[in-house]
C-alpha cells in the first residue's frame, strides 16, 4: 500500500510472461517498506542531483511501468 493506493509488482514466470501480483499477505509491520521505497530511497542518498521524480514512482508503481519504452 503505498499513497497512490494498492499496488501490484510485475513478476516473470518461467514461460516469459509478466503478471501483476499484489501478494496474498498482511504487511506484518506498517514499518517495512516495498523494495521499490528501499531503491528509490537508496537513490535520493547516493544521487542528491538526480532529476528523477523517485517518490513520484513510488506512490503509484504505474508510473515507473509507464516511463519505459514496451518491446
Amino acid at each position: 500500500m503505498q499513497r497512490g493506493g494498492e499496488q501490484g509488482v510485475t513478476v516473470e514466470d518461467s514461460m516469459s510472461m509478466v503478471h501483476i501480483s499484489s501478494g496474498m499477505r498482511n504487511t506484518p509491520s506498517p514499518a517495512l517498506r516495498s523494495e521499490c521505497a528501499i531503491l528509490a530511497g537508496m537513490a535520493r542518498a547516493t544521487l542528491p542531483e538526480s532529476a528523477t521524480p523517485w517518490e513520484y514512482y513510488v506512490e503509484d508503481y504505474d508510473r515507473i511501468r509507464d516511463t519505459w519504452p514496451r518491446r
